[in-house]
């Protein structure tokens, strides 16, 4: 299995204490659970060898502009897809963010239309106005996804907002190394949906 973790600098791990994010201890679990998969993306871990598109800063539309190419030439079967907290957290046109999210998804839905997308709620953030727009961002993500699904696409909602709280996270805006552990089991569990015990 091909999988290509998308985001800003949460999928690049930023916050963490190894620099890894989830990304290290989600290929671990994969790895223990027998599971044949390989990280593919144009950054690369050097400490882990995992690829990622992992881009710091990144707003969603960064990632629509780019994301094609990245699809084309890695051709992942799994897209985890987390982004917007750089969007909501400089307050850039806070209403139009869920339509710019649509947008992606449907930029990588039309690029690779195989591909199992995994579109994740915005993890908790350190401070209570900016946790009220992720709040806000994140209810609409399952209707964004519905609207998919019913198109024919295999697009499915993560709820990592489900499982993190204010004490998961390291400063404003990234998780702490306890945030990106129960990151990485709720991938695990949205990933090993997939593909069987």
């Amino acid at each position: 299995m091909r999988i290509m973790p998308l985001g800003d600098s949460i999928t690049d791990g930023d916050g963490s204490t190894d620099g890894g994010g989830y990304r290290r201890l989600l290929s671990r679990a994969l790895a223990e659970a027998g599971h044949d998969a390989v990280f593919v993306g144009s950054v690369r871990d050097e400490v882990a060898g995992l690829d990622h598109e992992g881009h710091p800063g990144w707003e969603i539309d960064d990632l629509t502009g780019q994301v094609e190419g990245w699809l084309t030439g890695a051709r992942p079967d799994a897209v985890l897809l987390h982004i917007g907290t750089n969007d909501l957290g400089r307050a850039l046109d806070l209403p139009g963010a869920p339509a710019r999210l649509g947008t992606l998804i449907d930029t990588i839905l039309r690029t690779a239309p195989t591909v199992t997308l995994h579109v994740a709620s915005l993890a908790a953030v350190g401070t209570d106005d900016l946790q009220r727009l992720v709040d806000a961002f994140n209810a609409e993500i399952p209707r964004l996804v519905k609207e998919r699904v019913r198109a024919g696409f295999d697009v499915r909602c993560v709820d990592i907002a489900a499982r993190l709280t204010r004490t998961h996270a390291a400063d404003r805006l990234h998780p702490n190394d306890l945030g990106y552990a129960v990151m990485a089991d709720t991938w695990f569990a949205a990933l090993t949906r997939r593909v069987g015990p």
